[in-house]
């Protein structure tokens, strides 16, 4: 092995400055870079150009700095779309002049410098960049094959063909302990991996060294450090960045693949080269741990030598737990390849031999005896995990679904997401956070427990286990078949009874022998009885029963190592294979068919198909953090509300024309949780329905047209209402303020000229009614599109008896931030003591049913009552009214006033500490369940932070946390969650902020 010298030129910054001033006639100020061998210094002339100084080890002969200038316009040429620096010439024309330092005498020469960002800096590294990269890595792999290289040592250091040797002798020094262990298990693996292809890769002269140091990115994707070229396998040339570009991820493969499918575009990898490129990108990382331990006692103050190091155990450590073939399958699987090879030949095997193969449960297995039981995440009959539904319920809802069908087995389908698997072993953590195995991989037989479970074909035992914890399989058989025409593959069967298992490893079965029963719950796993049936072409080396679910993400690759066993099972593959759910379609289709003036959330929509309580969850059962949905208030899908609807709606529904004690229920006791005198309710339909009710109202009791808002307000959509919402008619599409319209100001603490003074905010007011006295003055008690502002104290009340004053009626708003939300009262306004003559509510009253309300005295409703009849048909209606009842009961069983005063101090409270440490917000409040977030790119200034707000929130969204922006400048974070939102979910959201305050995209001004 050729060994490095720790020893580097001796060269200070005032040296550096002469040697650019009378060499290259630069001058320039300069800074020195991280380096292992040289010593690099960017260098700022004063005409702004920027160029690299690069002060050569005294090991460095002109030979070697005239190969990496070969290798260096060679890539230029030939690889158009990748950036390299180009060589800057001295005064005497020369590419390299020898100085002279303390250490001694040392090549130097300029190159310019490429603008951009090294990838180790880039924060996130991005799939798209990641592939850019990989295209990259495969430009220069494909330019570097035409080139040759001359006088390259045999044993260079760096090269992963001598990866073993490297290791061994470097690591030969450090202590025995786990870090030593680790190596020697990686190598010995990786080592084993690339001798099934070694003959079959390609060899040729490479960079050799591109790790996210000598990776730009910029407009192009640019490499620099042409230092080790040498001759390796040519897939090297990917697998090194692939390996670097790994480095802070949970799941180092998921970046990996994204380099192997940018480079498989560019130059195409072989069968070969996809074995082998994890397993190089280990030993290309295994060398480099140990060099760094080697070397950094030699030099403790070389910053370059440990950079990495603590990344590289990392990623090592991590990709130690993973299966070797499962990192090839989903490179293959990135790269559009079949994750599993063998895949095809067995499912075609299992095709062709369905009159060879033998029933695997001992009922009649046939599209007529048989029932599918649908698990899915759509499934109304599914309990969600959370539900906590006894095993009883499931039991009977089998035994339902199955007598009604007059089936002798029912099927739970193959490939179906599902939201059962409860058990904390089905979570899985990864690159977007916590996530679930969700995806179903084999096929579930319901039937009787007792019956008996066959051999598919013959075979031995691979393995007898039991999974003993509630959710798992319980006692399990996996079964090897070895038929002739096709690959090995296996069989598993889960969820037995292990009283009748006498079979032990080793065992020869013959198809259609009886091999177990089917357990029961506790034993078989706490199931309803079933047999798990699934077949599998890769066991992956996994110690233990093999998995029976996967991640949603990765079920390309787990589809294919366990394709569908409906031929294995002789049934029609639309009873067996559960239909995929496809977002982008759902998505595509609600665009083209809305109007362009309905907006969906998200660049990337959310396709919820289900809620419980603070979760939403997409078709593939991912679990997003509800933070923003305020409608669904005591939780989506709360079990007393959906049964209270169910009921009332399966006994009666129909209009208010009809007294019903339902409705009179309803009417007492939500008139009961509002000061004397608010007494009188109105039921309607909608938010802005009730808006719009009490404008009609405020108007007809004053006789009066004009209305009072507040800046930036919305109150609803329809044509009065957007009249009086300055967000709408002051927005994109507005016509302005209209006439008959009072707009007054904002009167926001953090941004109005006038601060929080109340006297001098309600001064304009009582200026502005003097004026025009309107009908109403309508504001929300805490507003909230123009960025959950918190009225100074006094404001509320002020304002209101102003309006009272001039003999307008005062409304308040609590459409969004009502029904308990703010935690200390029942009702924003409350907080400041204000008394409206009208309140109006929405949709959280029927928790996101079309329920709203008018609230207000009794003098007022007379007053309105001019002769004209006013009638909802809807409003009102018995089943809104059971619905709403269960609402106000599970408020008050549940705490959840108390609940959003508590959770909500906490994650107020989280929020202004992160705000010491970013300084991007500006202002955090709000009150209980109604916060804001504003964001600012100058603290002093205010000035807003639009860009940074939505890429917040909309990669908050990619790591499974809902939020939304709003405010006059759309620079505010707003968290309203359903009220049941508690402190898992809000360290959830302070986790993903807090990553993503980091982040480039919010740090971009």
């Amino acid at each position: 092995m050729t060994a490095r010298s720790v020893q580097r030129p001796e060269v200070d910054s005032l040296a550096t400055v002469r040697i650019l001033r009378e060499l290259w006639g630069i001058d320039a100020a300069v800074r020195e870079l991280p380096s292992e061998r040289d010593r690099n210094y960017r260098a700022v002339a004063a005409d702004g150009s920027e160029y690299v100084l690069k002060v050569a080890h005294a090991d460095t002969t002109e030979a070697n700095l005239a190969q990496q200038a070969a290798a260096l316009r060679h890539v230029g040429e030939h690889a158009a779309s990748v950036a390299v620096p180009r060589l800057v010439p001295a005064a005497s024309g020369e590419e390299s002049v020898r100085v002279s330092s303390a250490s001694g005498s040392h090549l130097a020469r300029v190159v310019t410098y490429l603008p951009g960002r090294t990838l180790g800096r880039i924060n996130p590294k991005t799939a798209a960049t990641l592939r850019a990269v990989g295209a990259a890595a495969g430009a220069v792999r494909a330019a570097m094959a035409r080139f040759e290289v001359e006088g390259a040592p045999d044993d260079f250091s760096w090269d992963v063909r001598r990866a073993e040797a490297t290791v061994a002798a470097l690591a030969a020094t450090m202590p025995a302990g786990p870090g030593k262990a680790l190596l020697d298990r990686l190598v010995t693996r990786a080592a084993a991996a690339l001798d099934e292809v070694r003959r079959d890769l390609e060899v040729h002269t490479i960079h050799g060294d591109m790790n996210d140091h000598n990776l730009i990115v910029g407009e192009r994707i640019g490499v620099i450090d042409f230092g080790d070229v040498h001759r390796s396998w040519s897939v090297a040339e990917v697998a090194i960045p692939a390996a670097y570009a790994a480095f802070g991820f949970v799941d180092p493969i998921e970046p990996m693949a994204a380099v192997a499918a940018g480079a498989h575009r560019v130059a195409a990898l072989s069968e070969a080269d996809m074995t082998a490129l994890v397993p190089i990108a280990v030993l290309r990382l295994a060398i480099s741990v140990a060099m760094a331990e080697h070397q950094t006692g030699a030099d403790p103050d070389n910053e370059y030598l440990a950079i990495s190091r603590k990344d590289a155990w990392s990623t090592l450590s991590r990709i130690d737990a993973i299966p070797p073939y499962l990192a090839e399958a989903r490179i293959r699987d990135a790269c559009g390849l079949a994750p599993c090879r063998r895949s095809t030949s067995v499912a075609a095997w299992l095709a062709g031999a369905r009159d060879r193969l033998h029933p695997v449960v001992g009922v009649a297995l046939d599209a007529e005896a048989a029932a599918v039981i649908d698990w899915s995440v759509t499934s109304p009959e599914a309990d969600h995990p959370a539900a906590a539904a006894p095993m009883e319920r499931q039991i009977r809802r089998v035994e339902e679904a199955m007598t009604l069908a007059s089936a002798s087995v029912g099927v739970g389908r193959y490939g179906e997401p599902r939201l059962v698997y409860a058990a904390p072993e089905f979570a899985v953590e990864t690159n977007r956070g916590p996530g679930w195995r969700t995806v179903h991989l084999g096929v579930d037989l319901s039937c009787p427990a007792g019956t008996a479970v066959n051999a598919l074909y013959d075979g031995w035992v691979e393995r007898v286990d039991d999974e003993a914890l509630d959710g798992g399989y319980g006692p399990v058989i996996t079964l090897r078949h070895e038929p002739e025409g096709s690959p090995a593959f296996y069989t598993l069967y889960g969820h037995l009874d292990g009283t009748s298992i006498t079979l032990t490893q080793g065992a020869a079965v013959t198809g259609g022998e009886r091999i177990a029963t089917v357990g029961a719950p506790p034993g078989n796993g706490n199931w309803t009885p079933h047999l798990h049936f699934q077949v599998i072409t890769d066991l992956l080396g996994i110690d233990g029963p093999f998995p029976g679910v996967a991640l949603p993400d990765h079920w390309g690759v787990w589809g294919s190592l366990c394709p569908s066993p409906r031929d294995a099972l002789g049934l029609p593959a639309a009873m067996v294979d559960a239909p995929r759910p496809d977002d982008e379609a759902v998505a595509g289709a609600q665009r083209r068919m809305l109007p362009p003036s309905q907006t969906i959330s998200y660049r990337r929509p959310l396709v919820a198909v289900r809620g419980f309580g603070a979760y939403l969850y997409d078709g593939w059962g991912r679990a997003h953090v509800d933070g923003v949905n305020n409608v669904a208030h005591v939780g989506h899908e709360h079990p007393r509300v959906v049964a209270a609807l169910r009921r009332q709606a399966t006994i009666l529904n129909t209009n208010a024309r009809y007294p019903h004690p339902e409705r009179v229920r309803y009417l007492a006791r939500l008139a009961a949780r509002f000061p004397h005198p608010l007494d009188t309710v109105f039921l309607v339909c909608s938010g802005s329905e009730a808006n719009d009710l009490a404008l009609r109202i405020a108007r007809t009791v004053t006789g009066r047209t004009a209305v009072a808002v507040l800046e930036s307000a919305y109150h609803g959509h329809t044509t009065d209402l957007i009249a009086a919402s300055p967000y709408k008619h002051d927005g994109p599409g507005g016509t302005g303020t209209p006439p008959g319209t009072v707009k007054l100001p904002l009167p926001d603490p953090y941004r109005s000229p006038l601060g929080g003074d109340t006297g001098a905010h309600l001064a304009v007011v009582e200026d502005a009614f003097a004026e025009n006295a309107p009908a109403a003055f309508i504001a929300e008690s805490i507003p909230g599109v123009a960025g959950q502002i918190v009225l100074p104290d006094g404001y509320l009340r002020g304002a209101f008896a102003a309006v009272r004053k001039t003999g307008g009626i005062a409304i308040a708003d609590e459409v969004q931030v009502g029904l308990g939300r703010v935690g200390s009262h029942w009702w924003g306004f409350e907080r400041d003591g204000a008394m409206p003559d009208i309140v109006t509510l929405g949709k959280p009253l029927g928790n996101g049913h079309p329920m709203a309300a008018v609230v207000t005295t009794r003098a007022i409703a007379e007053a309105f009552a001019t002769g004209m009849e006013y009638f909802n048909t809807f409003g009102g209606n018995p089943v809104s009214c059971a619905v709403g009842n269960a609402v106000l009961d599970v408020i008050e069983d549940e705490g959840l006033r108390e609940h959003a005063t508590a959770t909500g101090r906490l994650l107020q409270d989280a929020l202004g500490e992160l705000a010491t440490r970013f300084e991007l917000i500006g202002d955090v409040r709000g009150a209980g369940m109604f916060l804001g977030v504003e964001l600012v790119t100058d603290r002093a200034a205010k000035a807003p932070a639009p860009i940074q707000a939505a890429y917040v929130a909309e990669r908050a969204r990619e790591l499974g946390v809902l939020l939304s922006v709003d405010g006059r400048h759309r620079n505010v974070l707003k968290l309203k969650p359903p009220l049941v939102f508690g402190d898992r979910e809000a360290s959830r959201v302070l986790a993903v902020l807090e990553e993503v305050l980091a982040e480039d995209g919010a740090r971009s001004f």
